[in-house]
């Protein structure tokens, strides 16, 4: 070989390897030092006890996913964002998230008003907005971010005729009190479309978020002479409507959905509560998942019961983080990633379908001596 192709070779050699060493920099991702998560949250407002237990599991699981290493070395910060229950206020703290704190992905919001004023944002700006506990049948509309850890009220409807059929198989007349939003609305026009089959709708009444006077539509409702009333609301209005009905001597059994299945309601609603059943997504599935979380939650927040709402925050988060861990910290990937995960947690199994929605699992559960007990589970 002479001189000439020798430095010729050379110059070759070193050319590639320059462009092999490129074309690992190019493709080789620089991780995050920090993985941030946004929250949309009711924090204040009417609606606060709802956020508080929310807030609690979201923030047990980042402090557990934390302390056993974060997600390829990273940790977790979440962002909390109070919406005060309110949908303007959610649009403004989730337009917030993105463009200012340029999170991938979002939990929230809550209560399926709010939850789906930020639906269009979250398809448009592409971030995932994931929802533990909003149940509207519309959210499976937006089918590319949107996602929900609880099932479609499609489902519970269904669920709240199957317990009002086995307090009554003859059929039993039943009065409808629901929350004049996207949440009461929707739940309600299943509830009725699967009750009619099977008994009597002798009322149907509307009632605003926020109200506090129900007596002269009570009043009129016991005219009616009903054995259910069915309670398609929020704790403080149906704690509310209970302790009113029976002020006015209004003699029913009281199902409601998952809307009054909080200790709030307890709460509020004192000894009025007695014998009040709920429905609600299933949670704390008796397994060592279950163990774990409920040895976590006693460390952190000590004994007392456990609101439901709590487990669905914790299960959320995992589930991101999965998610996350799996497809990178990117909201295309975390969305792909939603689709093929199967996250097995305190509320059951977590498999997403083409809209973002989970299969549906109900518990019922009762009022009894100022805390709620787990009745029955449901086949939906």
């Amino acid at each position: 070989m002479n001189k000439k192709i020798a430095i010729v070779s050379a110059v070759l050699v070193v050319a590639a390897a320059i462009a092999i060493a490129a074309i690992a920099f190019v493709t080789v991702e620089k991780k995050p030092e920090e993985i941030k998560v946004g929250a949309i949250l009711p924090l204040s407002g009417d609606l606060s006890a709802y956020g508080k237990y929310v807030q609690r599991g979201i923030e047990l699981a980042a402090e557990e996913i934390n302390a056993n290493g974060g997600i390829d070395g990273a940790n977790i910060t979440v962002l909390y964002r109070d919406n005060e229950g309110k949908s303007d206020k959610t649009v403004s703290v989730m337009n917030a998230l993105i463009a200012e704190d340029k999170v991938p992905v979002v939990i929230g919001a809550v209560v399926s008003e709010n939850t789906l004023a930020v639906c269009p944002i979250a398809e448009k700006k592409k971030v995932v907005l994931i929802s533990p506990t909003s149940t509207s049948s519309k959210l499976s509309d937006y089918k590319n971010y949107v996602f929900r850890t609880c099932p479609s009220d499609i489902y519970q409807g269904k669920a709240l005729s199957d317990v009002i059929f086995d307090l009554k198989p003859e059929g039993a007349r039943v009065a409808v009190m629901f929350v004049d939003n996207d949440y009461g609305v929707g739940l309600k026009d299943a509830f009725v479309k699967s009750y009619q089959e099977r008994g009597e709708i002798v009322a149907v009444e509307a009632h605003k978020e926020g109200d506090t006077e129900f007596t002269g539509v009570l009043s009129a409702i016991k005219d009616k002479n009903p054995d259910v009333v069915v309670l398609i609301t929020y704790a403080k209005e149906g704690a509310a409507i209970v302790k009113q009905g029976r002020e006015e001597g209004l003699d029913v059994a009281w199902v409601g959905s998952d809307g009054i299945k909080s200790n709030a309601f307890i709460e509020q609603a004192g000894k009025d509560a007695e014998g009040v059943k709920a429905t609600y997504p299933i949670s704390m599935v008796s397994e060592s998942v279950t163990e774990n979380f409920v040895k976590l939650y006693r460390a952190k927040y000590g004994t007392g019961s456990i609101d439901t709402d709590v487990t669905y925050g914790y299960d959320t988060m995992h589930v991101v983080a999965e998610a996350i861990e799996k497809g990178g910290y990117d909201a295309e990937d975390i969305s792909d990633a939603l689709r093929e995960i199967r996250y097995h947690g305190v509320c059951g199994a977590k498999k997403f379908d083409e809209n973002g929605d989970v299969p549906p699992a109900y518990d019922l559960w009762k009022a009894e001596n100022a805390k709620w007990v787990l009745e029955s589970k449901l086949v939906i």
